[in-house]
């Protein structure tokens, strides 16, 4: 099956499928051999608007106290897809992405539609296709 979404959309994808949900520092440090290029962060960000917007995920954030999910509006997420450059550092001695902890916490939850889209996509490329 050839799928329409671009390949870092696909891992991104993939990498959901088993937890459904993810912080989006975790997430982009396993679909991307990451150095701390500024790139990384357009290139993740553009993968997750792609997902958005084909109902394949959500932008989330934990609320409050009660550490319930909040899901994110469409302009709510562009907000934040538009900070990641200041809510997210290259941590050189670690070698990843790490978040601001003085902002909420933002996680990539796939939809249902996003869920039967991973499982395809694992089904036809197998478990991080792109790490082999």
């Amino acid at each position: 099956m050839k799928h329409s979404l671009s390949e870092l959309a696909q891992r991104i994808l993939a990498v959901l499928e088993e937890a459904g949900e993810e912080n989006v520092s975790s997430t982009l440090n396993t679909v991307l051999a990451v150095h701390g290029g500024a790139q990384e962060i357009v290139n993740f960000r553009e993968a997750i608007v792609l997902l958005l917007s084909d109902g394949l995920a959500d932008l989330v954030v934990r609320s409050g106290s009660s550490g319930d999910f909040h899901v994110l509006s469409r302009q709510e997420s562009i907000v934040e897809l538009s900070a990641f450059e200041q809510t997210m550092d290259f941590d050189t001695s670690e070698g990843i992405w790490v978040w601001d902890k003085r902002k909420p916490r933002a996680y990539v939850r796939l939809t249902d539609k996003g869920q039967q889209e991973s499982e395809r996509i694992l089904t036809d490329r197998g478990y991080q296709w792109w790490r082999q």
